[in-house]
């Protein structure tokens, strides 16, 4: 009798066992598979990573220390896309990326380093033109003050006063991967006029200046 019993259970005892084998491998699997998509990126992925960003925070320090970025001037013709044309009182470009716009065609040129100035002449409406700016400091807060000097090929030179700053950004490029900006923020503007300079002075984060021709008092600014 025992036997029988035996004969009947054994296969039954086969296919439970060899169901459970079957199965725990389908469940190891599984966990294999979670393991890889939730373990994130590569070493070699974190260190590209890693890379990037130390090299946005180098590029920020140095934009916010020098006024410079890669041991270069800020190219005058980037600065110079940020002035409104004459018959408008208010600029409409408020941020550009400084790392994407620096070496490309459409802001090519080098521009002469003089130090805490850079000058460099591009094509005017009217024929030669010119741009140039002077770094007058910037605030304790990290908003820099420039003055820029233009020509567009006539007889009018027109001084303006910009304030800037820098942060890091993030967009997506063609293939829908992040990549990190510096981005160039315009954070106020003031035209001084024609052949007309007024003083700057900066105190921690206050900018004063005094009374060009075209403002009838003199203006401080706190960021």
């Amino acid at each position: 009798m025992y036997f029988q019993i035996y004969l009947v259970l054994f296969p039954l005892l086969i296919t439970y066992t060899s169901t459970m084998f079957n199965l725990s491998k389908l469940i190891y699997a599984v966990m294999v598979i979670c393991i890889t998509l939730c373990a994130g990126p590569s070493s070699a992925q974190n260190s590209e990573m890693a890379s990037g960003k130390n090299q946005s925070d180098k590029d920020l320090q140095e934009v916010n220390s020098k006024f410079r970025y890669q041991g270069h001037p800020i190219n005058p013709k980037i600065i110079n896309a940020f002035l409104p044309w004459m018959s408008d009182s208010r600029p409409n470009i408020s941020a550009i990326d400084l790392a994407a716009a620096t070496g490309t065609n459409q802001y090519y040129l080098n521009p002469e380093d003089t130090g805490t100035s850079a000058n460099l002449g591009f094509p005017g409406e009217m024929g030669k033109g010119s741009c140039s700016y002077e770094y007058l400091g910037k605030t304790e807060n990290n908003i820099h003050v420039v003055r820029v000097m233009t020509n567009g090929g006539g007889s009018g030179y027109f001084n303006s006063i910009l304030f800037f700053s820098f942060k890091i950004g993030k967009s997506f490029d063609a293939h829908g991967e992040r990549q990190k900006q510096l981005l160039m923020i315009l954070e106020s503007f003031y035209m001084e006029g024609d052949r007309t300079t007024a003083k700057v002075s900066i105190s921690k984060n206050k900018v004063r200046i005094d009374k060009p021709a075209s403002m009838t008092k003199a203006v401080e600014l706190e960021f």
